[in-house]
Protein backbone atom coordinates (compact mmCIF):
# COMPACT_ATOMS: atom_id res chain seq x y z
CA UNK A 1 0.00 0.00 0.00
CA UNK A 2 1.61 3.35 -0.81
CA UNK A 3 2.36 6.44 1.26
CA UNK A 4 0.00 9.04 0.59
CA UNK A 5 1.05 12.88 1.21
CA UNK A 6 0.47 16.18 -0.07
CA UNK A 7 3.74 18.55 -0.18
CA UNK A 8 2.32 22.41 -0.44
CA UNK A 9 5.34 24.38 -2.24
CA UNK A 10 5.75 28.05 -1.00
CA UNK A 11 7.06 29.02 -4.28
CA UNK A 12 8.27 28.97 -7.65
CA UNK A 13 11.87 28.47 -6.74
CA UNK A 14 10.26 25.46 -4.51
CA UNK A 15 8.87 23.79 -7.34
CA UNK A 16 12.04 24.70 -9.96
CA UNK A 17 13.96 22.96 -7.22
CA UNK A 18 11.67 19.93 -7.34
CA UNK A 19 11.56 19.75 -10.86
CA UNK A 20 14.70 20.37 -12.50
CA UNK A 21 17.03 18.72 -9.83
CA UNK A 22 19.66 16.49 -10.71
CA UNK A 23 18.23 13.64 -8.04
CA UNK A 24 14.51 14.49 -9.16
CA UNK A 25 14.12 14.07 -5.67
CA UNK A 26 12.71 15.68 -2.18
CA UNK A 27 12.83 15.65 1.21
CA UNK A 28 9.26 15.34 3.21
CA UNK A 29 8.93 15.52 7.13
CA UNK A 30 6.32 13.21 9.02
CA UNK A 31 5.39 12.17 12.09
CA UNK A 32 5.74 8.54 11.14
CA UNK A 33 8.10 8.71 8.13
CA UNK A 34 7.61 5.30 5.74
CA UNK A 35 9.98 2.84 5.71
CA UNK A 36 12.62 3.19 2.79
CA UNK A 37 11.39 1.55 -0.72
CA UNK A 38 7.69 2.90 0.20
CA UNK A 39 5.75 3.56 -2.75
CA UNK A 40 4.28 7.32 -2.48
CA UNK A 41 1.82 8.91 -4.02
CA UNK A 42 2.39 12.79 -3.73
CA UNK A 43 -0.03 15.58 -4.22
CA UNK A 44 2.27 18.42 -5.30
CA UNK A 45 0.71 21.58 -4.49
CA UNK A 46 1.80 24.62 -6.56
CA UNK A 47 1.84 28.25 -5.54
CA UNK A 48 -1.25 29.13 -7.85
CA UNK A 49 -3.42 26.18 -6.37
CA UNK A 50 -3.33 24.12 -9.09
CA UNK A 51 -2.48 20.11 -7.83
CA UNK A 52 0.09 17.65 -10.19
CA UNK A 53 -0.34 13.79 -8.51
CA UNK A 54 3.23 11.83 -8.71
CA UNK A 55 4.77 8.89 -7.41
CA UNK A 56 7.98 7.74 -6.07
CA UNK A 57 9.57 5.77 -4.03
CA UNK A 58 11.39 6.50 -0.67
CA UNK A 59 14.94 6.17 -1.13
CA UNK A 60 16.18 6.39 2.22
CA UNK A 61 15.73 7.94 5.94
CA UNK A 62 16.73 11.66 6.84
CA UNK A 63 16.79 13.68 9.77
CA UNK A 64 17.48 11.23 12.04
CA UNK A 65 14.18 9.22 11.21
CA UNK A 66 11.74 12.34 10.84
CA UNK A 67 12.01 12.06 7.38
CA UNK A 68 12.22 10.57 3.81
CA UNK A 69 13.87 11.54 1.17
CA UNK A 70 11.73 10.34 -2.13
CA UNK A 71 12.86 10.10 -5.86
CA UNK A 72 10.06 10.97 -7.99
CA UNK A 73 9.45 8.01 -10.65
CA UNK A 74 10.74 8.36 -14.19
CA UNK A 75 7.66 8.50 -15.72
CA UNK A 76 6.64 12.02 -14.82
CA UNK A 77 9.89 13.25 -16.78
CA UNK A 78 7.70 15.34 -19.21
CA UNK A 79 5.74 16.48 -15.86
CA UNK A 80 8.84 17.68 -14.13
CA UNK A 81 9.72 19.08 -17.25
CA UNK A 82 6.55 20.96 -17.82
CA UNK A 83 6.98 22.13 -13.73
CA UNK A 84 10.00 23.80 -15.07
CA UNK A 85 9.03 25.61 -17.43
CA UNK A 86 6.13 26.56 -15.58
CA UNK A 87 7.63 27.94 -12.74
CA UNK A 88 10.55 29.66 -15.36
CA UNK A 89 8.40 31.14 -16.83
CA UNK A 90 7.05 32.90 -13.57
CA UNK A 91 10.81 34.27 -13.32
CA UNK A 92 11.42 31.76 -10.57
CA UNK A 93 15.30 31.25 -10.71
CA UNK A 94 17.14 27.84 -9.65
Amino acid sequence: MPWRTTHRCRDWAQVRRIAAGAERRLILKSATPPHEGTDVELRLELPDGTCVALTGRVTERVDGGAGVAVAIDLRHAIDLLLLDEMAAAYGAEI
